[in-house]
């Protein structure tokens, strides 16, 4: 063997060029090294999208040209609601490949009609009415009337194809869960709950289709930072539930109201632990006897049973429970987490941000709901009064509306009715709305001169007419004043939507704007045979009628 002897000097050498190669060799680890590694390969192109498809966050839908709109009918906002889901707030669609077709609409919420169940629990869809152009518009977002009888986005009477044809605005409408299935809260499903609170999935709904709203409308031509909640009826009582949900706070910037009063005494709180009191008993107690109908009241997991149970099941038990209490029973309630306030706290503090509302009523809501009372006299008249209303505050409601100021007694009634639980009670909200952001009170004094509807005035929810121009829908043919109704109707919701910062326009040619509601003249618009903003909305007496009820 040859043995080679390296000297002190080489192996100083050697050593220095170990370090050397060492750190290059560390230096190519991400060491520090000067040197740039390659860069990453480019992402792919986004996809190339035929006339009419829009990209969404879940994948790309494709509309359907009708006239000059673009439409998309049936595209969800969140997941299907079933199974393990039933009973739980919405979560997001699952992402998909490919083109969905958005052509139809999807499934109503499952929901009593009648003797029967129609509609799915697979239904958490939305859908759009929108141009096929470059132009950036307010969007106007509107919930169906309908607490549970076969309604949803689909209903011919709320159809804005007109609307959004005739006013430079899109349009969306949207299912949300109805009844027992948005609204059942059980101890068992508060305790599962990450956010510890249950019974408003409806609500949540609502939310969520907000927010996706929010996140997409932009890539169908609506301006993000311009969302109009408003609805009737039901869609107006979610509305006024809406007010006190602080997660809403940032997805909208204005909100209409109609037919519904937003007042915290039709509603209830879920249980005794909530911030507020209500007239009725917490939703936890009264929504606990569905168990007991279904026999999930003996189950080892309450929350399973009531998923594996067929929901029409669940519907027909909820009516018994429903048709039992002279109150909705399965409906929006004060939860301290998604809502948190009612609506007159809601809107003095701005819980759902700074926007301005519109709200009203119809000058005939209470309609023939008295059809069946008989006041002959002003004795039988008085009694009504104490069986409804404790001592003294029947006699104080009857110096505000005695026989003698009306046609008979059941007048001088439906007079008080129509003030306690409709009129007087928005023009309430108004006054408690003062200090926060515009509010913008209204009546509709005129209804419909032929139809079915003739000789009715302006019933309950007659502004679905006006503001979608469905009156076929209605069996009516409109006259001169109600089309000019409609034109003014649409100038101040599109307006408001345009523009939440100002006064609506009640003039198409948007001369005449509306007036802030002023609790000292009680300021309104006035939708009536003519349409004018004016003072001493249901002749002043609101303000007297509110100090009686307190």
């Amino acid at each position: 063997m040859v043995q080679v002897s390296i000297g002190s000097a080489h192996r100083g050498s050697i050593a220095l060029m170990m370090v050397l190669i060492l750190g290059m060799l560390a230096a190519c680890g991400g060491g520090g090294s000067t040197v740039n590694p390659p860069p990453p390969p480019p992402p792919p192109p986004p996809p190339q999208l035929d006339d009419g498809q829009v990209m969404t966050a879940q994948g790309i839908v494709e509309g359907v040209e009708e006239g000059s709109l673009l439409v998309f009918r049936g595209i969800r906002y969140a997941a299907p609601p079933t199974g393990n889901l039933r009973f739980r707030g919405p979560v997001p669609p699952a992402s998909y490949s490919g083109v969905r077709e958005t052509k139809t609409f999807g499934a109503k919420c499952i929901q009593p009609q009648g003797g029967t169940v129609v509609g799915e629990e697979d239904c958490l869809f939305l859908n759009i009415w929108t141009r096929n152009d470059d132009v950036i518009r307010p969007v106007m977002v509107y919930l169906h009337p309908g607490a549970a009888n076969g309604v949803g986005g689909d209903m011919g009477s709320i159809d804005p194809a007109e609307l959004a044809t005739s006013e430079d605005v899109l349009v969306v409408n949207l299912n949300r869960r109805i009844a027992v299935l948005g609204h059942l809260a059980l101890d068992e499903l508060v305790n599962e709950s990450p956010s510890l609170t249950a019974g408003n999935y409806a609500v949540l709904d609502v939310i969520a289709a907000l927010e996706w709203v929010k996140a997409n409308i932009a890539e169908f031509g609506g301006d993000p930072n311009r969302i109009m909640l408003f609805g009737t009826s039901a869609g107006g009582l979610m509305s006024c539930a809406i007010l006190g949900a602080p997660d809403v706070a940032g997805l909208i910037s204005a909100m209409g109201i109609q037919s519904a009063p937003c007042s915290p005494a039709i509603l209830q709180a879920r249980d005794d632990t909530v911030n507020f009191t209500s007239r009725f008993p917490p939703a936890t107690a009264t929504h606990r006897e569905l168990l007991v109908l279904l026999g999930c009241d003996v189950a080892a997991d309450i929350p399973a049973c009531l998923r594996a149970l067929p929901a029409e099941d669940i519907i027909q038990a909820s009516l018994t429970v429903e048709f039992s209490r002279p109150w909705f029973v399965f409906a929006p309630m004060i939860d301290d987490i998604v809502v948190r306030d009612e609506p007159y706290t809601a809107l003095a503090n701005m819980t759902a941000g700074d926007i301005p509302v519109i709200i009203g009523v119809t000058a005939n809501e209470v309609g023939d709901q008295f059809a069946g009372l008989d006041l002959p006299d002003d004795a039988s008249y008085r009694s009504h009064l104490a069986t409804l209303f404790s001592d003294p505050l029947d006699d104080d409601l009857y110096a505000l509306y005695p026989t003698a100021n009306y046609a008979g007694p059941k007048e001088a009634f439906e007079a008080l009715w129509q003030d306690v639980a409709y009129s007087c009670a928005t023009e309430r909200l108004a006054r408690e709305g003062v200090t926060g952001a515009p509010v913008y009170l209204f009546e509709i004094s005129r209804g419909f001169d032929n139809g079915p509807f003739a000789g009715q005035g302006a019933y309950h929810a007659i502004d679905i007419a006006y503001i979608f121009g469905t009156f076929a829908v209605f069996g009516t043919t409109p006259d001169a004043q109600n089309l000019a109704i409609r034109d003014a109707m649409r100038a101040a919701w599109t307006g408001l939507a345009a523009d939440p910062t100002t006064a609506p326009p009640i003039s198409t040619d948007g001369t005449t704007l509306w007036p802030v509601f002023e609790s000292e003249n009680s300021t309104y618009v006035n939708f009536g045979d003519d349409v004018s903003g004016t003072t001493n909305h249901r002749d002043g007496r609101c303000a007297a009628l509110i100090g009686v009820l307190g």
